[in-house]
């Protein structure tokens, strides 16, 4: 399955649900049939199970393993996002099975910061992103040895919102729109910034979906981490990243990263 098909299909299956298309007055009809719900954590900064999700804190290895490092300079990294199945909201397809989710990204600036020397790329060794089913990680969180972890922001809950794809999954869809009509998403903030689950990606320069390693096909965008939402880093100058999983190879995520 293609991007435009997995984009077609999901959009065909969500028209087919009034809740999902009840959006703001005034879309252009030719997005109605794209409305997509998009879910926004609820966090607080209580104390959660070892397995369960976050962003930054201390994650959840395999037993044994070591805190995960820098491939470019060998320094720890930070945990962007942890994110459970069994924590979803209902009806969500999980696209990596019944485990974690997991993401890191080195923030050292000794003796380079990683990040800003090609790190937005998907695949990068200043990243680890992964999958991990609930059988192969430990009972306990695992603190970082050698470099104080971001504080950890546990999501308690979802805020489920309507979403619309932008103009770059418009060109993807081939919707062309007025500029009044763009004038009008803009207002809307469609699609949404922010920390978000699911929904249309918020692309900052293009629609950059990684493609996958193993077959090719281009990933699912999964989870959107945004500047300064609920991690204290901005992603170059007021930049946005994006989790994908591949559909046909879930052990398959990657993360990548664009600014203005």
């Amino acid at each position: 399955m293609g991007l435009f098909d997995w984009i077609s299909g999901r959009s065909r299956s969500a028209a087919k649900d009034p809740a999902v298309n009840a959006g703001p007055a005034g879309l252009p009809a030719a997005l109605i049939p794209y409305e997509r719900p998009t879910w926004v954590p609820e966090t607080d900064d209580a104390v959660c199970a070892a397995r369960g999700s976050r962003f930054g804190g201390a994650a959840t290895l395999k037993p044994g393993e070591a805190w995960p490092c820098c491939r470019r300079c060998g320094q720890p990294m930070n945990l962007l996002l942890q994110l459970g199945s069994r924590d979803l909201p209902e009806g969500v397809e999980v696209p990596w099975g019944d485990g974690l989710l997991q993401a890191w990204g080195c923030t050292s600036s000794e003796p380079q910061l990683c990040l800003a020397d090609g790190g937005w790329e998907a695949f990068d060794g200043s990243q680890l992103v992964r999958t991990l089913g609930y059988d192969q990680v430990a009972d306990e969180a695992t603190p970082s040895a050698a470099r104080e972890p971001w504080p950890a922001r546990h999501i308690t809950g979802w805020t489920v919102q309507e979403d619309l794809p932008g103009y770059e999954d418009q060109h993807l869809l081939g919707i062309d729109l007025t500029d009044e009509q763009h004038d009008r998403l803009d207002a809307l903030e469609l699609p949404r910034s922010g920390d978000k689950l699911m929904g249309w990606p918020a692309w900052v320069q293009g629609a950059e979906y990684p493609s996958c390693p193993d077959c090719g096909e281009s990933m699912t965008a999964v989870f959107q981490i945004d500047s300064e939402d609920h991690v204290p880093w901005m992603w170059g100058d007021s930049g946005c990243g994006h989790l994908s999983v591949c559909p046909s190879h879930p052990e398959r995520a990657a993360w990548a990263w664009a600014c203005c």
